[in-house]
């Protein structure tokens, strides 16, 4: 599991950290310095707008990996038949 983004409340606005998954690439790749692949955006309280876009963008910009998705099928045809299975003990 990956934390992909975070918002920190601050005095006067937030603060929106963003994974780069293209950072990632180039630093999994060793060809050069070693570079953070988390990175930080600054949005003032009156901005909640604009940072309400970006974050839609940057999730929306992020490429689950297959492995992620497997997990979260795997668990959620699990959880799905934890639920079917309790439906038909109360019927």
């Amino acid at each position: 599991m990956r934390r992909i983004l975070s918002i920190e409340v601050e005095r006067n606005g937030f603060v929106v950290e963003v994974f780069s998954q293209k950072t990632e690439e180039k630093n999994s790749k060793g060809n050069g310095s070693y570079n953070d692949p988390y990175k930080r955006y600054v949005f003032q309280e009156t901005d909640r707008e604009q940072m309400t876009e970006f974050i839609e963008k940057a999730l929306s910009n992020y490429k689950m990996e297959a492995s992620e998705n497997d997990v979260f099928d795997k668990a959620f045809e699990e959880f799905s038949k934890e639920e079917d299975d309790g439906d038909e003990e109360t019927e």
